[in-house]
């Protein structure tokens, strides 16, 4: 009878987001020779977006750390090999030397799917950005938070684009889009976003929307219910026994450099470190772009006056709702549960702040796919 060849798995750098080329290698969770089980935190790892935990892809035995702190490695390198203990070290050296002469850097973007599309299409005098990632599925329709864009969801949209085409679109004021924003009203918001929609031919989505998105998306769904199949809310602003940090949205129109910047958007994470060097300084450039003081603050006074979205009696009935909470939120707390429809399926993140599609990526679109995938 002959003998299975023992089994040697690589561990390779994750691709966060489809600008990621690269990720630096911050620390090490786990050390040589230790188990871990999927979803075990393995490292931290440091992208120009974000500094994120890797979790484990797998279970295993963690036989050998080939990346060392510090060390920047390109999508889809090898960090490290796990194999159980009846392997020798003479294979693990010949795997680790076959891998790097074999590797081929991009081979991670090619098998991971269609490349993303920027468009930017016209919605009345209005120019909006929007991104698309994948070509087969449902659509599913990410709407970002307050001072976000399209880059809040770089943890997701590659995994997503796997189970659907995902279109992710910059909200007016923010990201490339216009900074025209009229009233900043959510109504205003979300007849944008059904404008861009129509400019796309997309008749119906999934849509998924963060903080000031899920506050605009859940009142699209009552503008044009037919237009919406599932709703995702995720941290939305404006739940009730909610709160809004006034301090944060006021510290996000008028801080200017990145020292302002930085605790402003540290607010966002249970964990500071998530705000990168990177992501503060793009924010202080994105800051500096004529317009985005006014359409910031303008959008902030219509939140703090009162968000109109939350579906009362007598509204249209909505879809099948998904909310994902952060149990740490510092920007609009946790709402009060048993205010909320009985059919709504609420699932709270450990581990997370405001922000649970970055601090729990994994879960998060596991959850995402799996709930667009039910009410497909």
């Amino acid at each position: 009878m002959s003998r299975r060849a023992p089994e040697i798995v690589a561990i390779r750098m994750p691709k966060w987001g489809l600008s990621m080329d690269e990720g630096v290698l911050v620390s090490w969770s786990k050390s040589e020779g230790q188990r871990f089980v999927e979803g075990d935190e393995l490292a931290e790892i440091e992208t120009t977006k974000i500094t994120n935990v890797f979790e484990a892809p797998t279970s295993g035995l963690l036989r050998r750390l080939v990346v060392a702190k510090g060390e920047t490695v390109t999508v889809g390198g090898l960090l490290a090999v796990a194999a159980e203990a009846d392997v020798d070290d003479v294979a693990i050296d010949a795997f680790i030397s076959e891998f790097q002469a074999s590797f081929v850097s991009g081979e991670a973007d090619a098998a991971s799917g269609p490349a993303l599309e920027r468009e930017t299409v016209a919605v009345g005098s209005l120019e909006i950005n929007t991104v698309t990632a994948g070509a087969a599925g449902p659509s599913v329709v990410l709407v970002h938070g307050f001072s976000g864009d399209a880059d809040s969801w770089a943890l997701n949209i590659v995994e997503l684009r796997q189970r659907a085409r995902v279109i992710a679109i910059d909200l007016p004021g923010h990201g490339g889009s216009t900074k025209d924003v009229g009233d900043g009203s959510v109504d205003t918001l979300a007849k944008a976003i059904s404008g861009a929609l129509d400019a796309l031919g997309i008749g119906s989505a999934h849509l998924v929307g963060h903080s000031l998105g899920g506050a605009v998306v859940l009142r699209l769904a009552q503008l044009h219910p037919e237009r919406v199949i599932s709703l995702v809310l995720v941290a939305p602003a404006g739940l009730p026994g909610g709160r809004l940090n006034r301090e944060f949205l006021d510290g996000m129109v008028d801080a200017q450099r990145a020292r302002e910047i930085r605790p402003w958007l540290e607010l966002l994470f249970q964990n500071p470190a998530r705000a990168s060097a990177e992501m503060v300084e793009n924010m202080a450039r994105y800051k500096r772009i004529d317009g985005v003081e006014e359409a910031l603050g303008t959008i902030r006074n219509g939140l703090l006056a009162g968000v109109t979205a939350y579906p009362s009696a007598g509204t249209v009935a909505l879809p099948p709702v998904l909310l994902l909470l952060g149990e740490s939120d510092q920007v609009v707390g946790l709402p009060d549960l048993a205010l909320l429809p009985p059919d709504w399926k609420v699932v709270t993140l450990s581990g997370a702040g405001h922000m649970p599609m970055v601090e729990q990526s994994a879960e998060f679109n596991r959850l995402v796919g799996d709930f667009v995938s039910e009410h497909s």
